[in-house]
């Protein structure tokens, strides 16, 4: 029972929820995202906890929640448009920790009987380049799969993202190449780690 509790404990600072102290994060951490089509009807959406805001020195860590699509539109590739345009505001653009953004970010995906669509949220996140962080998690009865996203594999996997766009998404295909060097400049305008590689 102990382990089950620390594990589920661990599970809620991986999340977000917890900061790098146990507390709980404040909701004024949490930044609700969604996409809207030309008539402006919310059609995707999700939410990134930035995990330890008061800990910066610990840490630049954004959880990423799963992406929920309109079912009728599903196959449109919405849900990989908005989870680029995500990851390029959480690496790039946000400025949450003492003005930089964050240096990693997490998700999870249910992987048990009731997760009919776990290979669909496996495939879409590692095309994102998130990776499996550690063995399954048990949470509320549920069996979880944590992942993990560093900028360099984001770096890596972005352009083949933008690629299965293409064929259903071109305009959003071609607004994530044309902003690319723009992000690359904004952010090693911020990190001068980042501007020593990008140089």
């Amino acid at each position: 029972k102990g382990g089950g509790q620390r594990k589920y404990l661990y599970y809620e600072y991986y999340e977000g929820r917890r900061d790098d102290e146990g507390n709980t994060t404040y909701p004024e951490n949490n930044t609700f995202l969604k996409a809207v089509n030309s008539e402006g009807e919310m059609i995707a959406v999700t939410t990134v906890r930035w995990k330890g805001v008061d800990f910066v020195r610990r840490g630049r860590t954004a959880y990423r929640e799963r992406t929920m699509v309109n079912p009728e539109l599903r196959g449109k590739k919405i849900g990989l448009a908005l989870g680029i345009k995500v990851l390029d505001d959480i690496f790039y653009r946000s400025e949450k920790y003492d003005g930089l953004p964050a240096t990693e970010a997490r998700s999870s995906s249910y992987i048990d009987r009731k997760a009919d669509r776990h290979d669909i949220n496996h495939n879409y996140l590692t095309l994102l380049g998130f990776k499996k962080h550690g063995d399954p998690i048990l949470v509320g009865g549920r069996m979880v799969q944590p992942y993990r996203l560093s900028l360099t594999d984001y770096e890596e996997a972005r352009p083949e993202a933008i690629d299965h766009l293409r064929d259903i998404q071109p305009k959003m295909a071609e607004y994530f190449e044309k902003v690319w060097p723009e992000l690359q400049e904004a952010l090693s305008k911020k990190d001068l780690a980042y501007a020593r590689n990008f140089s």
